[in-house]
């Protein structure tokens, strides 16, 4: 071990890394997995280290008291091994002087492999960044450097942006694909001024609310969210999405004096182009052409989709229905005024 080695190790004797990479397993492909390895054994060595030698190794004592070695490489073959009750594996152990050497290797043996979903590339690249140069980490992972700074982008989105848009278990089909070029330029964005995000709010006729400023985090998201839902209403390819943003986020919304932006918040709030709004978001919903499609036409729909995505789905609409039901409320408030 001092040295390091080659041999094979039980399968009890291992702990996964819970910093790798790979957030998501796909089912089917480990159930495939797991059949070849019932059958045949696992083939491929996994790369391992020795928990004693990597003192900055950090993993679950409590579900694995028995671990010796942390996985590098080998996540997957090392599941499938356990559903398969495979008892062993052949495996190359590595010793590592420090934790960057560690984390390099592992990204370099597992990490940044094709499989991987962007944003998992994202937060293995946001790992590194913390004792690795930008120009660096792009040299040794052999990318350019806007090719490691689109992914890193895709950490800073809001939360619910990652869940629902980019993760491969919730991606739902009824919006536009969100492409990476778009994302990138989303988790991109830096929180607006004072000034800026009240030309913003009034643009999509949102109030400006306390919460919007209380930290960059929250300003951010809630400015991601409002262009998505943009982007995504009007069903923009790349080019004309980006073109968008940058035209709500440029520097000619920036730089606005006080009086312009004042002009601005005052035009957006005149009532006929709000009712212009309101109109043109019922209208939008009255005239969509999922509502004429027959109940079997609406569950083919469905056919191979999983149960997290239509409880997505069902989530959205809950929410959909509750909008819906404020406003025929303030509606028939106002008819009562009249």
């Amino acid at each position: 071990m001092e040295k390091g080695g080659s041999g094979r190790v039980p399968l009890w004797a291992l702990a996964p890394d819970p910093d790798q990479p790979r957030q998501h397993l796909d089912t089917d492909e480990l159930s495939a997995l797991t059949e070849s390895v019932r059958q045949r054994g696992i083939r491929q060595a996994l790369t391992i280290t020795p928990i004693c030698s990597a003192p900055w190794a950090q993993y679950d004592s409590g579900k694995y008291p028995d671990a010796q070695f942390l996985i590098v490489s080998g996540h997957r073959r090392t599941e499938a091994g356990l559903m398969a009750d495979v008892p062993d594996a052949p495996a190359d152990v590595v010793l590592y002087a420090s934790q960057t050497d560690h984390w390099l290797d592992g990204s370099l043996l597992n990490g940044l492999r094709a499989e991987l979903t962007p944003l998992e590339q994202g937060y293995e690249l946001l790992r590194l960044r913390e004792s690795v140069t930008l120009d660096r980490l792009s040299k040794i992972m052999g990318r350019s450097i806007p090719w490691v700074s689109e992914r890193l982008a895709l950490t800073k989105l809001d939360p619910w942006i990652q869940k629902y848009r980019l993760h491969p278990t919730h991606l739902d089909q009824s919006v536009p694909r969100l492409t990476l070029k778009v994302a990138a330029k989303l988790g991109g964005l830096k929180p607006p001024d004072l000034n800026t995000a009240r030309v913003i709010a009034a643009k999509f006729n949102q109030p400006l609310s306390p919460d919007w400023l209380c930290d960059e985090d929250r300003t951010r998201f809630h400015l991601q969210r409002l262009l998505l839902n943009k982007i995504e209403q009007e069903s923009w390819g790349a080019v004309a999405a980006c073109d968008y943003v940058d035209r709500v986020i440029g520097n000619r919304t920036g730089a606005l004096g006080g009086t312009k932006a004042e002009k601005m918040i005052r035009r957006a709030k005149e009532p006929r182009k709000m009712r212009e709004r309101i109109a043109n978001r019922l209208r939008g919903v009255s005239d969509a052409s999922i509502f004429a499609w027959e109940e079997t036409d609406f569950l083919h729909a469905f056919d191979g989709a999983r149960d997290e995505q239509i409880r997505s789905y069902l989530k959205d609409a809950e929410l959909a229905e509750q909008k819906i039901s404020a406003m025929i409320r303030r509606l028939n408030k106002q008819l009562g005024k009249s």
